[in-house]
């Protein structure tokens, strides 16, 4: 939830560095582009369908509605009792036909909005899950490309042939980890886009593993780099 802040920083501090970018063609200026909107829209929207699936979307009112049918109850309930207090029997029995004897308890109509909040926020939920979802898928194809651009180019700059082997090692192995992760998420993003989703729970899990074991992998591969430079 707290992720859109800085969702909105890095819009703000890579738009106008990719588009004043010299070293970049139209193509992956636009390509950039589209990747840096696409993430920044997929942040507030998985938000949204994160407090819709909590349930703390379109709850308020329903609520406030409850909270009011109980203090009318008991209004009522007051007016009836002054008005036997006063010997008026003929007014109380008029007010007392008009209560509801449940008016404690919440109505029919107050559980049945709370009732259709939830139906809401579970369908708020889906449709904005769904289009974070295609709005990830979008990065994550352009990542992809971006990964094959970057290895090309860099290959074509050394004057080296794509070979196994070949090249810096340590960017060989930041290419296959970025390589690996987004191909990782690539299904996982287009199961999460379809409403009904195409795989089973057994495929999204083990996707979603490759993702993070790759990923975690890498962040400890880092600091077991830093702690033999410090020399400890």
């Amino acid at each position: 939830m707290w992720a859109t802040p800085a969702a909105i920083s890095s819009l703000l501090t890579d738009l106008p560095s990719t588009l004043s970018n010299p070293n970049k063609s139209r193509l992956m200026k636009l390509l950039e582009l589209i990747d840096i909107i696409s993430i920044t829209l997929y942040q507030p929207i998985e938000n949204v369908a994160f407090a819709a699936d909590h349930d703390w979307i379109l709850r308020f009112p329903s609520v406030f509605q409850y909270l009011r049918t109980k203090l009318i109850g008991k209004l009522h309930l007051t007016s009836v009792v002054s008005a036997v207090s006063c010997g008026s029997g003929a007014i109380a029995n008029t007010v007392s036909s008009t209560i509801d004897p449940n008016t404690e308890k919440p109505t029919t109509s107050s559980s049945e909005s709370l009732y259709e909040s939830k139906e809401k926020n579970a369908s708020l939920s889906l449709k904005t899950y769904v289009w974070s979802s295609r709005l990830w898928a979008i990065y994550v194809v352009i990542e992809v490309i971006k990964v094959v651009h970057d290895f090309y180019k860099l290959r074509q700059r050394s004057g080296q042939s794509i070979t196994r082997g070949g090249g810096d090692p340590s960017w060989n192995s930041e290419f296959f980890r970025r390589a690996v992760a987004h191909l990782a998420s690539l299904p996982l993003t287009y199961h999460w886009s379809l409403y009904e989703g195409c795989f089973g729970d057994l495929s999204v899990g083990l996707f979603g593993t490759l993702c993070t074991l790759f990923d975690s992998f890498h962040d400890w591969s880092e600091v077991a780099e830093e702690i033999r430079r410090l020399k400890v």
